[in-house]
């Protein structure tokens, strides 16, 4: 798992579907998008939309320090696209630990007001609540329409 922060909530997300993670970088503004759109990023010649995460889940813009990063995925973890499908501004992006999916509750109204969100874990004096970033990918295509 991919761990990561918004404030000083924990976040985690399969590394499997991680492409990968990048400095946060100047984005190209798009007018008309969501507040939580922050943007595209030229990946390659391709271009690539930027979810603000802590936007999306705090009603505030990441903080721009030096552990805010970008995190590339595709939508589809089996997909060898070289080009992401989207990413996620994320502050305090830290490691990848080993956490067993399988600990991980869900509360059933947790989930369908967020479906992607998959769940929650504690461990010792910290709570990780994992997301499926391809389900993100396709709530963000409907609201954002992205």
């Amino acid at each position: 798992m991919l761990l990561f922060y918004v404030g000083t909530d924990l976040f985690a997300c399969d590394a499997e579907e991680v492409m990968e993670v990048v400095p946060n970088v100047k984005l190209k503004h798009i007018a008309g998008l969501s507040t939580f759109v922050a943007g595209v990023l030229n990946f390659g010649g391709s271009s690539v939309p930027i979810i603000d995460f802590c936007q999306l889940l705090a009603k505030r813009k990441c903080l721009d320090c030096m552990h805010t990063r970008i995190i590339l995925f595709k939508k589809d973890p089996e997909t060898q696209s070289p080009i992401p499908a989207m990413g996620i501004i994320a502050e305090k992006v830290i490691q990848i630990e080993e956490v067993n999916v399988e600990h991980f509750m869900t509360e059933p109204r947790t989930v369908a007001a967020f479906p992607y969100f998959k769940g929650i874990i504690s461990s010792g004096n910290r709570s990780i609540q994992l997301i499926s970033l391809p389900h993100l990918y396709e709530a963000m295509k409907e609201t954002a329409q992205i």
